[in-house]
């Protein structure tokens, strides 16, 4: 038998995989050294629009405050009387319980008797065209009596009672959609500062898409918009069959260069309590992600391109080292990506007050990948036609 194509095509085998990473890398590092340096700097540098000293100015506009909820019960008590009570001179709350079989009921009945603004809809189960939370919440739009919609989910608190105020300060005649921030309260455990950290990461990428006039999503737990922007569309109409949606989906579709505003006043963040094991997070997070591949294309393209340059990065350098290719270019793009990253995340951080994170994010920053390699085979073939 004749073994010459072992001599012959394996050192070609070598070379082509050498100079695959080296070009892999090369490419990666450039987008990972752009993005951080050039797109997520100018969130790092971002200044308030709206700021303690200038927010005595603020014209109340009327706002309908929408919650939907699900076997809610402990939350709603928890939670709701905080944005029941906010200061603000002119807003309605309206609670849409869907189906729940706790004591939801009983709890929003016996509210809604100290808090006249409260409006409780009680949806029966029946049969649905709209899938998932879509339901509930366009029942809650349809029953809004104002123009300015703030939505937030049931198991979110508001840091304080100006909440309302600053988040509609942000809406205009030209600026008509809000995108807030929700961060996870803090705990004592590594899932935890994963959980902030991945909350964080994904924050960066849509208010950073925002500044660059390419917005592409928000988050259901603390967004404002204009409800002429849910006429305009049809509503959930073009995502109606995906449980999941309401709120990256629907950005995505009303969204554009001229009527997103980001909102990154630390009064008016919206705090959740992160998931405490990793299935429960796991189950969260692919609901939450599996509507990634029905954005546009355009956000999709440069979405991926963030993530496989991730990999690339993390992934080719030290072999490029061992094998002694590059050594020099490579220990370049490699520190000078580690210097913006680092430099830039820690404005970022601090504004978003978890600067605690800026110690953990060499390790966050490869576990982050590992989550992605994880994750992405549930995102692809998830069932989506179911909320809770």
């Amino acid at each position: 038998m004749n073994y010459d194509w072992l001599i012959i095509d394996c050192p070609l085998s070598i070379i082509h995989f050498s100079n695959l990473a080296y070009y892999s890398f090369v490419i990666g590092a450039i987008i990972q050294i752009l993005f951080w340096a050039l797109i997520a700097g100018r969130l790092a540098f971002y200044k308030l629009p709206i700021t303690k000293s200038n927010s005595q100015k603020i014209i109340q506009q009327p706002v309908s405050v929408i919650v939907c909820a699900k076997n809610e019960a402990t939350n709603l008590q928890k939670y709701l009387p905080l944005i029941l009570n906010q200061d603000y001179s002119h807003f309605e709350v309206i609670v849409v319980n869907d189906r729940s079989t706790d004591e939801s009921a009983n709890i929003l009945q016996n509210l809604q008797k100290k808090y006249p603004i409260l409006q409780v809809i009680n949806l029966p189960d029946e049969k649905r065209t709209i899938k998932g939370k879509k339901y509930a919440l366009s029942k809650g739009i349809e029953a809004a009596k104002y123009e300015i919609l703030l939505l937030t989910d049931a198991d979110c608190a508001p840091i304080n009672s100006e909440w309302i105020t600053l988040m509609q300060a942000h809406i205009s005649e030209k600026k008509t959609v809000g995108l807030g921030y929700g961060p996870m309260t803090e705990a004592p455990s590594f899932l935890n500062i994963f959980t902030q950290w991945e909350t964080v990461y994904t924050a960066i990428q849509y208010f950073t898409f925002a500044l660059w006039r390419m917005p592409y999503m928000g988050v259901g737990r603390n967004l404002i918009y204009k409800k002429q922007l849910y006429k305009d569309v049809d509503g959930f109409k073009t995502h109606s069959h995906i449980a999941s949606g309401d709120d990256d989906l629907f950005i995505n579709q009303i969204a554009n260069a001229r009527n997103v505003q980001i909102i990154l006043n630390p009064s008016t963040f919206i705090y959740s309590e992160p998931k405490t094991d990793f299935r429960s997070f796991y189950i969260q997070k692919t609901r939450h992600l599996s509507t990634a591949s029905h954005y546009q294309l355009s956000h999709k393209i440069l979405l991926g391109l963030l993530s496989v340059s991730l990999f690339a990065f993390h992934l080719y350098p030290f072999i490029l080292i061992g094998l002694g290719i590059g050594v020099k270019l490579v220990i370049l793009l490699y520190l000078t990506r580690w210097g913006f990253f680092m430099m830039n995340s820690y404005f970022i951080l601090k504004k978003l007050k978890v600067l605690r994170l800026w110690w953990y994010l060499p390790l966050l920053d490869v576990v982050y990948l590992v989550y992605l390699v994880f994750i992405s085979p549930a995102i692809i073939f998830r069932n989506t036609s179911k909320w809770r």
